[in-house]
């Protein structure tokens, strides 16, 4: 007696054959799949693990963090910035190229710890002066080691003042 195959007795080969087909081409597509090294993932940015990066170098878990796109930091007449601060916020703008993420955010939490220590932005802003408390800031984030961009002059901790380098210390060392 001759048997008669039903549709899904039929398509199982071909399911098999699409399954192995999609298995190849997903190890072929891993970013591990070549000898446990990891490939590059063009255009992937996890931003919020860059941050919780600079959280976990700076000891910094009392500030919130927002992401505005370009159109809303010009809003907010910030249209240059890659992030601001304000006590205990962070905002950084989401086209900050990835890389530079956790560098910002080290730049941003600076702020807060200066915020902090001195009593308010206002005492901030007249304790270190409005050109120093941004020089400091951002020795602050170069010396977490993450990439920075060379902002107020400052691109790697050799372009920090010896001033710049022992209040970035002191204020890594105080807010941790």
């Amino acid at each position: 007696m001759k048997k008669t195959l039903t549709r899904l007795e039929a398509l199982v080969p071909a399911l098999i054959l699409v399954g192995l087909l999609v298995s190849v081409l997903t190890w072929f597509a891993s970013p591990t799949a070549h000898a446990g090294t990891a490939l590059p993932v063009s255009g992937v940015c996890l931003p919020d693990q860059e941050v919780a990066k600079a959280r976990a170098l700076t000891g910094e878990h009392e500030t919130n963090v927002d992401w505005v796109d370009r159109a809303q930091a010009k809003a907010w007449d910030m249209a240059n910035a890659a992030a601001w601060a304000l006590p205990k916020h962070v905002t950084i703008v989401m086209d900050t190229p990835c890389e530079y993420v956790a560098g910002v955010a080290a730049h941003e939490f600076a702020h807060e710890a200066q915020f902090r220590k001195a009593g308010g932005s206002a005492r901030a802003y007249t304790y270190y002066g409005p050109t120093e408390i941004e020089k400091v800031a951002q020795c602050y984030a170069v010396l977490t080691g993450f990439k920075a961009y060379k902002a107020y002059g400052v691109g790697k901790a050799s372009d920090c003042s010896e001033y710049e380098l022992v209040s970035a210390e002191s204020l890594r060392a105080w807010a941790r």
